[in-house]
């Protein structure tokens, strides 16, 4: 009678199926680099949308201007709220609240060209909101670095009813 004969893989098998696994992998890696980082693009400037719809909403049930700041040097945008007028002049003040916050763009974006009203006291551009449901007309340029595509997203408001286009790279 014979002894029963192992069944299973050689050292080498195992090497060239480690070997493949390897270089399948090595070949994806950079496919999904760009997807996440594409993905981080697209969700950074949803985000900055969302804030700008929040604070036309808000504008609209307080009765009261709001405004979105944007930093090109801090590539950072946060909203406040008009708090009264003093001396002719309309004041304002940072919301206390979570959606008040400082918020920086995703890793690999930044402002490129801003048209919005300046305040050269906080070195920064603006977008009032209005208790009509308007707004300024202005359009924000934010740049993905590093990206396939001519990563130039734009989002406009239009003024009147402050629709907003959000105007995303071609992906040909």
């Amino acid at each position: 009678m014979r002894a029963p004969r192992n069944q299973g893989f050689t050292l080498l098998e195992l090497i060239v199926v480690m070997l493949i696994l390897a270089a399948m992998t090595g070949a994806v890696i950079p496919v999904f680099r760009e997807t996440l980082f594409e993905t981080r693009a697209s969700s950074g400037v949803s985000d900055l949308v969302a804030t700008m719809k929040y604070a036309q909403a808000r504008a609209v049930t307080d009765v009261r201007e709001f405004r979105v700041y944007f930093s090109e040097d801090e590539n950072a945008y946060w909203i406040m709220a008009e708090i009264g007028r003093e001396d002719g002049l309309t004041l304002f003040e940072d919301l206390d609240e979570r959606e008040g916050e400082f918020r920086r763009l995703p890793q690999k974006l930044e402002f490129g060209r801003l048209r919005a009203s300046s305040d050269r006291e906080l070195d920064a551009e603006f977008i009032s909101f209005y208790p009509s449901g308007a707004s300024d007309v202005a359009s924000i340029e934010i740049i993905h670095i590093g990206g396939r595509y001519s990563d130039r997203y734009t989002i406009s408001t239009s003024g009147s009813l402050s629709r907003f286009e959000i105007e995303e790279p071609d992906k040909r």
